[in-house]
């Protein structure tokens, strides 16, 4: 079971290396922020492993928490805010809001869900010269569309209503309506006979550990070694059952730039400087990443869900200092700031909810079947 945690802090660095980006500010208590609310409180590493121990009555690690599918249901929900500004070239937003969920039934499994997905790429206009043809950034592209998604024991039915928008040949903007009836569905176990899956179906009940599966070697001692390392820390609940929250913030992505640049053969102290460098050149106004877990006092994992929130901004003459030849490339150039944020989280959870399809579903036939032309996309590209 330690190998769970082990993977939740793995995440916790692993995600704040790539999300070195940008998001808003993270509310426990907001039960829709994507955090698990909960009373938690810093652990030891001493602390950790007896509360690890202990809750899972001390089986050496292997015992696995086990996800009923006959009992309850899965659901994932997917929020994301995105920004990227780039002053005189480019206004980039975007935004991600998507909830789907399964549930397993004495004659299958059935499953509906929904996304809504927006964006709106500003940009600026140039000459075949290269040279800027006005001031003023001009919109490039857009998307405004929502989508759903059905599925039962036979099939995946997906649709789409919106509208999308891009540059013409003739340079003007123009905004296009989605085609009504843009419905598909996709064979399940003809597309899995195809990808060499048997024609038995989808595995129906799932171990957690199938999601959390990570190399027996990395023990709790390492997790706590790396933890304390790159400033990672891990607190835990255990007011009803167990709650896990292992955080991460802009101390963790400094510390692991130090040690890739040891590992690329700098000192600590060169390494420190060039550290010391960058900050120079990269303003971090804000950045926290919190992994959760959460399990009942059966041991049943109940949720997971990784919430991050940051803002940060770079001086583009950072390329000055780091880029072969930068100083050289940008010198005279007026380079201007980046600023990304990335405000979201991603859920999983079980529940007891009923998941309906709608009427005649498996009968409709303003759903085309499309198995034949995914099977032909997947066998060119592999």
């Amino acid at each position: 079971m330690k190998k769970v945690i082990a993977v939740l802090a793995a995440s916790a660095v692993a995600v704040s290396m790539f999300a070195f980006a940008g998001c808003k500010d993270n509310d426990d208590k907001k039960t829709d922020s994507g955090a698990i609310p909960g009373d938690y409180v810093e652990k030891t590493p001493d602390e950790m492993g007896d509360i690890l121990d202990d809750f899972f009555g001390n089986q050496g690690g292997d015992e696995t928490p086990v996800i009923p599918a006959t009992s309850s249901g899965m659901g994932i929900k997917v929020k994301l805010n995105e920004s990227l500004y780039c002053e005189g070239l480019m206004d980039m937003t975007s935004s991600v809001s998507a909830e789907f969920k399964e549930k397993i039934t004495d004659t299958g499994f059935v499953g509906a869900g929904s996304a809504t997905v927006k964006a709106h790429v500003k940009s600026m206009d140039f000459n075949t010269d290269g040279s800027s043809a006005s001031t003023a950034m001009t919109d490039k592209y857009a998307i405004d569309v929502t989508a759903t998604a059905y599925n039962d024991s036979s099939f995946i039915y997906g649709g789409a209503t919106g509208s999308v928008g891009t540059v013409n040949d003739s340079g003007k903007f123009e905004t296009m309506t989605l085609p009504e009836g843009m419905k598909a569905k996709l064979n399940l176990v003809k597309l899995m006979e195809a990808l060499g899956g048997g024609s038995t179906g989808p595995e129906i009940s799932t171990p957690a550990s199938a999601i959390f599966e990570t190399n027996d070697a990395f023990d709790m001692a390492a997790l706590l070694a790396m933890a304390d390392q790159f400033s990672v820390k891990i607190s835990a609940d255990l007011s009803d059952g167990m709650k896990i929250k292992i955080s991460a913030t802009d101390e963790t992505i400094w510390k692991i730039a130090t040690v890739a640049f040891i590992e690329q053969g700098a000192t600590e102290a060169e390494a420190s400087a060039k550290v010391a460098k960058i900050k120079g050149y990269v303003s971090v106004n804000k950045f926290t990443l919190d992994v959760y877990a959460a399990f009942d006092s059966s041991k049943t994992l109940t949720a997971a869900s990784v919430v991050i929130d940051c803002d940060v901004k770079a001086d583009m003459k950072i390329m000055n200092e780091f880029m072969p030849n930068g100083t050289a490339a940008v010198a005279d150039q007026k380079l201007p700031d980046i600023s990304m944020k990335v405000a979201g989280s991603v859920e999983i959870y079980s529940h007891n909810d009923n998941v309906e399809l709608p009427a005649n579903i498996a009968t409709d036939a303003s759903y085309a079947d499309k198995t034949d032309d995914l099977i032909e996309l997947i066998s060119q590209m592999i």
